[in-house]
């Protein structure tokens, strides 16, 4: 394990010091706003008065970045330095304990099977079209990123990894307001993006409209090494292959609704969001095939593959919001369709040189026609009913989803393309899901209590045309879930416990293949089965200074990608149960106020990840990653931030991560009476945020180095119109509550 020795300087800076600063703070007068603490319920005839003053507190003194609440850690993106400029894929792999493999899949706390949520509705995507989601979406749309570790019985329970809420910016202030923002810098290639907004509020009514464009010019770099063995364990093939994935992504995201307060019981909402996307690639890579290691080469293959892919995606929600009473007793329903189509071209065509670089007389190509058509249809009723010291909550939801694909390859056969049937696919998979769940909430003395219970019964159904089959699988799951929380004075101590599930996503069930070169594909398996799996932690809360978590979770059905030999050099990879799991983790997040011009925060996360894949093969190893964030008023309108991640590299199935690290810095000035900003950024300083991983499976060890297109500078300005205050009229009611939930 290597150290980032000129790193180390920052850590201690602003790592050690934070904790011995820790107990030398001096109180001050105590704030807090428990909207979003679990378990603790507010009056309604006191909310008015609350409200008001946390607003103040707001204006004058921002939150910090990183806070930890009972059930969630949340990050502020709206108004720091180093949120600009990032897509939301780069965002998430600097927030703490969060890890973003090299396949896209993400982790928290080394747990893999992470749910994605916009606005706190789930992202029914997979594979590379979940990436191409949150690469699209730029943190100037982005308010804050909430991490749920252990989400209670009134979420879905799909995420064995727990949950990541994306919340987009939304604007509460009175009156009209817009915005502007504009960005441009420089990687590997040119970068830009800007985006508008506006906004109208008065008492009953609120209008909103977003609009982004992003433009962004990518090259990225990998290099593999595969070892194959024979059954005996001797090498047979030594195979380098070098990678260049030069793309440019241009995407349009747009968002827009009204919220409309009918009476002083009803709330009515309607909602369209979507976005266009292109990612145009050109990908040239080499294979070279050696018999023996450090012997002379036998065969060059040189591939160019060229993919355009774009994709389209649509939401309409309705939103209606019944107050019974103006305590929280209230019935809310929420209807939701969401389209998404994507579509790739792509054309492999290959060349091949002998061991002397003659180029050869043999050719191959493959086309392919790959589109994916996914509609999802959601409808939901939740309840709540405030008690004296209780609170209940009941629901239900269902949930349908219907995938398609039907993909077509043609292979190059003397000078032509023709069809290639062996490999054509036409999939068309639906799963629907009813879920049901109540939770009951008590209060007693300085103990607070949440009990939960959901119900979800699946029914999925797997058509597969080309090959005239089909596959049907139903199961019901109770998923309980608990909630303890301890109040000592200022200080609290938590426990809780959740078991969750695993679903296997609409792209591994799908058989169709992909391929990457004329070596290597990745196809999905229709016969996977849902990972099972219990989690437990306990947390020790010090005011807002200081929160530790320590957590055991364990799996069985663990899904992953296992890389399988085909013929000879020829591999490719495919989802399956691979077995069980375990993770154990200690978690410190430390909060640190140096003055009253310099904040800290710095979260530690230490784990450790065993599989046991066969009676013969267990793998573990440990992990620590340090995620640190340093904020500076310098005065007169000046703000410095310097942020950074160390991870120590873990096990992860069969593959074992390599040590990576990130700094970033950036500096703001506010301008033209506070209502413009102007920040630049230096992202991926030491550029050394590339992943390294290592796989030893199935006769085959490969080793990987990919280095993404991470180290840019960033210019940015943005605008703001209208007022900067909230304007304040007429009684607060919980219908005003209404008129803040997220889009």
């Amino acid at each position: 394990m290597n150290f980032p020795y000129h790193v180390a300087l920052y850590i201690m800076l602003g790592t050690l010091l934070p904790i011995s600063f820790l107990y030398a703070q001096t109180t001050e007068r105590k704030i807090v706003d428990t909207s979003d603490d679990l378990l603790v319920q507010t009056p309604a005839d006191s909310l008015h008065g609350e409200r008001q003053y946390i607003e103040e507190v707001y204006i004058l003194n921002r939150p910090a970045v990183i806070s930890q609440h009972v059930d969630r850690m949340s990050i502020q993106v709206e108004g720091t330095i180093l949120g600009e400029g990032n897509t939301a894929l780069e965002l998430l792999e600097k927030s703490p304990g969060v890890s973003i493999q090299s396949s896209g899949e993400i982790s928290i706390k080394g747990r893999t099977g992470t749910s994605i949520m916009i606005n706190g509705k789930k992202q029914y995507l997979s594979g590379d079209q979940l990436v191409n989601l949150l690469r699209s979406t730029s943190s100037s749309d982005i308010a804050k990123l909430e991490i749920i570790t252990n989400p209670s019985a009134k979420e879905d329970a799909a995420g064995s990894g727990g949950m990541i809420n994306i919340v987009l910016k939304k604007n509460i202030k009175a009156g009209y307001n817009a915005g502007l923002s504009l960005q441009t810098g420089y990687g590997r290639g040119l970068r830009m993006g800007g985006s508008l907004s506006f906004n109208y509020r008065t008492n009953r009514l609120s209008i909103f409209t977003n609009y982004n464009q992003y433009y962004n010019n990518l090259a990225n770099k990998a290099m593999i090494e595969k070892i194959f063995y024979d059954p005996m364990g001797q090498p047979t093939n030594f195979v380098d292959q070098y990678n260049e994935i030069n793309a440019k992504l241009r995407s349009n995201n747009f968002r827009g609704g009204i919220d409309y307060t009918i009476d002083s019981k009803n709330s009515i909402g309607l909602l369209i969001h979507g976005g266009l996307g292109r990612y145009p690639t050109d990908e040239p890579s080499v294979n070279d095939l050696f018999e023996q290691e450090g012997e002379s080469l036998t065969l060059r293959t040189n591939t160019s593959t060229a993919g355009k892919q774009r994709w389209e995606d649509m939401l309409y929600n309705v939103h209606y919001t019944h107050l019974l009473n103006d305590s929280g007793h209230q019935l809310t329903a929420d209807l939701d369709y969401v389209m998404h189509f994507d579509k790739m071209d792509q054309v492999l065509s290959s060349t091949y040189q002998d061991g002397g670089y003659n180029t050869l007389t043999r050719q191959s190509g493959r086309r392919g026609d790959i589109p994916s058509h996914n509609d999802i249809y959601v409808a939901k009723v939740d309840y709540i009913l405030p008690l004296s010291t209780y609170k209940i909550e009941g629901g239900w939801k269902i949930s349908k989803v219907i995938m398609e694909n039907d993909l077509k390859y043609d292979t190059l056969q003397y000078g032509q393309y023709v069809a290639d049937l062996t490999t054509s696919n036409h999939f068309k998979y639906s799963e629907q899901i009813q879920a049901a769940y109540a939770n009951i909430n008590k209060s007693y003395g300085s103990w607070q209590f949440q009990f939960g219970i959901r119900g979800e019964y699946t029914s999925t159904l797997g058509n597969q045309f080309t090959l005239g089959t089909s596959s049907r699988n139903s199961y019901f799951r109770l998923f309980p879930s608990g909630f303890i929380l301890k109040s000592f004075d200022q200080d609290k101590m938590q426990f809780s416990y959740s078991r969750r599930i695993q679903r296997p996503s609409f792209w591994d069930m799908n058989p169709f293949r992909v391929y990457q070169d004329p070596y290597s594909y990745y196809e999905g398996n229709p016969g996977l089965s849902p990972s099972m799996m219990h989690y437990f932690d306990i947390g020790y809360h010090i005011g807002n200074s200081l929160y530790t978590v320590l957590s055991y979770s364990s799996a069985q059905d663990v899904v992953n990608d296992i890389l399988h030999i085909e013929t000879g050099n020829v591999t490719y990879t495919r989802p399956q149960n691979i077995g069980s799991s375990s993770n154990l983790g200690l978690s410190i997040t430390a909060n640190t106020k140096f003055s009253s011009r310099w904040n800290a925060t710095n979260v530690f996360n230490l784990y450790r990840n065993a599989y046991d894949l066969t009676a013969d093969d267990q793998r573990s190893g440990n992990t620590l990653s340090i995620n640190s964030q340093q904020t500076y008023d310098l005065g007169k309108g000046w703000k410095a931030e310097l942020n950074g991640f160390w991870y120590s590299g873990g096990v992860s199935g069969i593959l074992e991560y390599k040590s990576r690290f990130q700094l970033n810095t950036g500096v703001q000035k506010n301008v033209f009476s506070d209502r413009g900003t102007v920040k630049l950024v230096f992202n991926d300083i030491t550029q050394s945020s590339g992943y390294r991983y290592v796989s030893r499976y199935n006769q085959a060890l490969v080793s990987s180095r990919k280095n993404p297109d991470n180290r840019y500078v960033l210019l940015s300005f943005a605008y703001r119109l209208g007022q900067l205050f909230e304007h304040k009229e007429g009684r607060n009611t919980g219908a005003d509550e209404l008129k803040g939930r997220l889009k």
